[in-house]
């Protein structure tokens, strides 16, 4: 039998899973945080306020990584780019639009 300790576990685990599987977060931007904070508390989640945070954090990075990428493509000059910016594969950058922390639904 599970606990009801394993059952929230595994809810919030899917929760995460179908808002990173379904690009929930992919335009999210400064501008409209709002709107997935309020779109996330309405799904039940209790701590999107911190996802939406971290998600934007990790969209920040990774259009800072993306122009570092593009600026070495241009000039062919890969020698100089950051250790992250050169394992930049775009699969690199949607792993990393994760919603983390785990999404924790009410």
């Amino acid at each position: 039998k599970s606990t009801m300790a394993q059952c929230q576990k595994a809810a919030n685990a899917l929760a995460t899973e179908w808002v990173n599987s379904n690009n929930f977060l992919s335009q999210l931007n400064e501008s409209n945080k709002d709107y997935y904070v309020t779109q996330l508390k309405n799904m039940g989640v209790d701590n999107a306020e911190a996802v939406v945070k971290n998600a934007l954090a990790q969209v920040e990075q990774n259009e800072a990584l993306q122009t570092e990428y593009a600026t070495a493509a241009k000039s062919h000059n890969f020698r100089f780019l950051s250790k992250n910016a050169s394992v930049l594969p775009a699969a690199t950058i949607a792993r990393s639009m994760a919603a983390e922390p785990l999404l924790r639904i009410s």
